[in-house]
This record gives structure tokens, C-alpha cells and sequence, in this order.
């Protein structure tokens, strides 16, 4: 596992960092041949940057908390702008540090003493060396030029990182930029299909407001939750596996029942059994003396109203209104369906909601 991996990396890491202090303690009085060995143990203190491997842990961690596919897109195109900006920011620093070194084959001839950067404050520094740095990455050309060899190999070296790791950039910037179009669009013209529909065919007015607001919520609710249809993977899973994963996502509200709460892990076999449904304000789930061939959860019913009997308002030629009921969540109806034949004695419509 990764976190095994994670923990070899930082002992071999702190125990290079114990190694130095002991061996700089040991020879504090040492000649310079032994410090120039000093230079190269700090130098692989460089190790310590693979920590950044545990980013990809926390990185896969956040994705997984977005919900939907245009803000994944998004923080895809952040983490990939901040990887661009980090890269450029060690390939600056490399840059500078090349520029400082002065190796006796340059004569001291750099580009940091081209440049008079002894003087300048740190900031003017940095900024230059970045600059440099998107130069390389973007082709742009820039004043600072390499001096000596070695400024001229890591030049070279760069230029070729570059030319192949900004055009990866760009090509999945681009690519992820016209999946944020395409999204945008699709949703654009499907509504206006839909308006058109409406129109051509003549629906009225409160009748069309009801179904473009339905419309928007479905599709809403859909872009926030990941539908089974749109998993390809779960295509490859066996019948059985299937039915046990169905059985997982709904079986949470078919327990609020005490005969599928008592029965358990056998809720399986009612998988096949169980269905979705979405309702629209003042739809009717069922009407009196119809066949009870289901009976029904509610969960986030919004409003789901009973009313015995076939009136839809109350009686006025006694006075008496008719009885009537409120279903919230957690609640059923229609139990006596699993076990006899049933006619309804009322019917249930949607109160309240889109």
C-alpha cells in the first residue's frame, strides 16, 4: 500500500538528516575535502521533495468530495495550472542556482554577474529567474541569455522538458476546457428543445411551466448525483454483484419497514422488485379503486397528501370535509399489497415540490 511506501521514504529521509548532524559533529574541525562531501549529502536532501508523492493521496481524496462534472473539470484545470506553476518555480530556482555557482570554467562569466544581480533585492531575483523559466516553457524570448557551459547545458536540457511537458499542458487544458463548453451546451439545447417542444405542439401555458420547472429540478438532482446509467463499468458486473450493489443503495429505505428491516441481508431478493420513482407537484401516485400492485417508500416527498375516497373537495353539501392525511419521509403506504389483492381506497398526489 501507499502509506507503507509513505513511511520507508521518511525514514530514509529523516535518517539522512540524523547521518549529517552526527557526521558534521564528528568532524567539526574537518579539512575542506570533507566539507565539499558535506555539500554533497545536503545537496541529496533534494529526497525530501518525493514527499510530495503523499499530495496525490490528498488530491484523490478532494476529487472524490466533488459532485459534479463541471466542477471536477475545474479542479482539474486548477491542479494542473498549480503543477505548471511549481514546475516553473524549481526550474527558476535551478536556474539561479547555475547562475551563482561559478565553476572555474567560466571565468566567472554568468549570467547572475552579466546581469549585476549581487545587488538587487531578492525579489527582483526570483522574478527574473521566473521569468526565464516561462520563457523556456512558453517560447517567449527574454533578455537573460546562459554564459557558460553549464548554464548553456541546463538551457538545453530545459528547453527540451519543456518543449514536450507545456504542450501536454496545453493539449488537456484545452481538451478540458471544450468539455466545460460541451457540458454547458448540451444542457443549453436540450431546454431549448424542450421549449420548442411545448410550443409546437401547442401545450398551455400552466402546463408547460410545470414541466420545464420539473425538468430543471431532474436535471439538477441528475448533474449533482452520478446515475447508474452513466457508470460504464458497472455494465461489467456480474447479476449477482449488480443486485447486491442495487440492493445496497436502496435497501436504507426499505428498512424503515420492520418485515425488511427484520429480514436483513435477504432484502436481496427484493432488488428486481425496486423502483425510483420522481414525482412533479400535484401528481398522482395512485387513484381510489385502483389495483394496489406496489407499496411505496417516501423519501424526500417534499409534501405527499391522502385523501380516502374519490372527492377532491371537500363535501359541501354537508359541511363535512373529506378525510384526508400528509405522508412525510420514512413513512409507506399500500402494505397490504404484499400479501393480498388490494383496490385503493383514496388516492396520493404530490402536495408540494417543482
Amino acid at each position: 500500500p501507499l502509506s507503507s511506501y509513505m513511511f520507508l521514504m521518511d525514514l530514509l529521509i529523516v535518517s539522512l538528516d540524523w547521518f549529517i548532524l552526527l557526521l558534521q559533529s564528528d568532524t567539526a574541525d574537518a579539512a575542506g575535502g570533507v566539507s565539499k562531501s558535506f555539500r554533497t549529502l545536503r545537496f541529496m536532501r533534494v529526497l525530501r521533495l518525493l514527499r510530495m508523492l503523499k499530495m496525490l493521496k490528498v488530491i484523490q481524496m478532494i476529487r472524490d468530495l466533488i459532485d459534479t462534472e463541471a466542477i471536477s473539470i475545474c479542479f482539474d484545470i486548477a491542479k494542473i495550472t498549480i503543477c505548471l506553476v511549481v514546475v516553473n518555480h524549481l526550474v527558476a530556482c535551478g536556474w539561479y542556482a547555475v547562475g551563482v555557482a561559478k565553476p572555474q570554467e567560466s571565468d566567472g562569466d554568468t549570467w547572475v554577474a552579466a546581469a549585476n544581480m549581487e545587488g538587487r533585492s531578492l525579489v527582483y531575483r526570483y522574478s527574473t529567474a521566473l521569468h526565464w523559466s516561462l520563457g523556456q516553457f512558453a517560447g517567449a524570448s527574454v533578455e537573460t541569455v546562459p554564459r557558460s557551459a553549464y548554464e548553456r547545458v541546463y538551457a538545453v536540457v530545459i528547453s527540451l522538458a519543456a518543449m514536450i511537458t507545456f504542450s501536454s499542458f496545453i493539449s488537456i487544458l484545452t481538451a478540458s476546457m471544450a468539455e466545460l463548453r460541451r457540458i454547458s451546451t448540451d444542457e443549453i439545447r436540450q431546454f431549448w428543445l424542450l421549449r420548442r417542444y411545448l410550443r409546437d405542439w401547442g401545450v398551455s401555458r400552466p402546463v408547460a411551466q410545470r414541466v420545464h420547472r420539473y425538468a430543471e429540478y431532474v436535471y439538477q438532482k441528475q448533474k449533482n448525483q452520478v446515475q447508474t446509467k452513466d457508470v460504464f463499468l458497472l455494465t461489467l458486473l456480474s447479476e449477482p454483484l449488480r443486485e447486491e450493489l442495487r440492493n445496497e443503495t436502496l435497501s436504507c429505505h426499505l428498512k424503515v419497514h420492520p418485515l425488511f428491516n427484520s429480514a436483513n441481508m435477504h432484502t436481496r431478493v427484493f432488488s428486481k422488485a425496486v423502483c425510483e420513482v420522481s414525482l412533479a407537484k400535484g401528481d398522482a401516485v395512485f387513484l381510489c379503486g385502483e389495483q394496489a400492485l406496489a407499496v411505496s417508500f417516501v423519501t424526500n416527498s417534499g409534501k405527499i397528501h391522502y385523501q380516502i375516497g374519490h372527492l377532491e373537495l371537500p363535501d359541501r353539501a354537508n359541511g363535512q370535509a373529506v378525510d384526508s392525511e400528509t405522508i412525510s419521509d420514512g413513512m409507506w403506504m399500500c402494505e397490504a399489497a404484499l400479501w393480498t389483492a388490494w383496490l385503493h381506497l383514496g388516492r396520493v398526489y404530490q402536495r408540494r415540490g417543482v
